[in-house]
């Protein structure tokens, strides 16, 4: 079942790419709509969706750029930018955007970020929960699509081993992971 999902989104990768990552776009979208709870004043449930995609519309044009600087393919010959654009949206989707609904929600703004690693104190408990668990989507989404990339190299006769599945299968398995690991370490350990 699941080589038959890869060999199908190897067939067309970039519609398939770029249609879950506006379904993710949009069913975020939509969670975020019916259940917003701000824990800071004067925020709103479209001040955060206008909050999330800037913060996604600078994302998204630095993950290309990264992948670009890495090596991701942006010539015909290799293969096509849609591709790489439709991987750095669908990182984008998982990653940045659910992290500035969050980070909104809770009153804090992506620079605070360093306020965690590099104070102790100043942020609120839960603010420091939130924040955390924006940066470990973000950091386990990037981390699976380069683990994905691991992949690109190996057997190109495999159609699932070419460039973008593996590294869209990772990106979802490490968003998917983080949102584990973020539930477990502030169920278990406290972790904020």
């Amino acid at each position: 079942m699941i080589v038959e999902l890869l060999n199908t989104v190897a067939k067309n990768p970039v519609d398939i790419i770029f249609g879950s990552s506006l379904l993710a776009f949009t069913g975020i979208s939509v969670q975020h709509l019916l259940t917003f709870k701000s824990t800071a004043s004067r925020t709103s449930r479209l001040s955060g969706l206008a909050y999330a995609l800037k913060s996604s519309a600078v994302g998204f044009i630095t993950l290309v750029a990264v992948a670009i600087l890495f090596g991701a393919p942006v010539t015909k010959k290799h293969r096509k930018l849609g591709e790489t654009l439709a991987t750095a949206l669908w990182i984008t989707a998982i990653g940045v955007y659910p992290g500035g609904l969050a980070l909104y929600g809770a009153g804090l703004k992506w620079h605070d970020a360093s306020r965690l690693w590099i104070m102790r104190s100043g942020l609120a408990r839960h603010k420091k929960a939130v924040l955390r668990t924006a940066q470990l989507r973000i950091m386990f989404a990037v981390g699976g699509a380069w683990l994905g990339a691991f992949f690109l190299p190996l057997d190109w006769t495999v159609a699932w081993k070419l460039y973008p599945v593996p590294i869209f299968f990772g990106a979802f398995v490490g968003a998917y992971s983080a949102a584990i690991a973020s539930t477990t370490l502030a169920l278990f350990f406290g972790f904020a």
